[in-house]
């Protein structure tokens, strides 16, 4: 439903796998937890913490130790002032 009305989808953790995969969903340019495995139904892992990937519209993180990453990543695309995105990603105590 999502995909078919061209808005952007975000999964982080396991739910790559558990979710996306098992709808069709699963781009080929994604990430999610490691222990699940190096690659799925032909989708290689992506080595960085998260993966946007702009064609199929789809955000992914590796997991918990990447929420905040992912939800700035999901700020960016969903339209977020650039300059919002950038003061809330300064101010956190935490690189990213």
């Amino acid at each position: 439903m999502q995909s078919a009305a061209g808005k952007w989808i975000g999964a982080i953790c396991a739910a790559p796998f558990v979710v996306l995969n098992a709808h069709g969903l699963l781009p080929a340019a994604a990430t999610w937890y490691p222990s699940i495995g190096e690659s799925v139904n032909g989708t290689k892992r992506g080595t960085t913490r998260v993966v946007v990937d702009d064609g199929a519209r789809v955000v992914t993180s590796q997991g918990p130790a990447t929420a905040i990453e992912f939800g700035l990543a999901v700020a960016g695309v969903v339209g977020v002032d650039e300059k919002a995105v950038a003061k809330v990603r300064d101010e956190l105590l935490v690189d990213v």
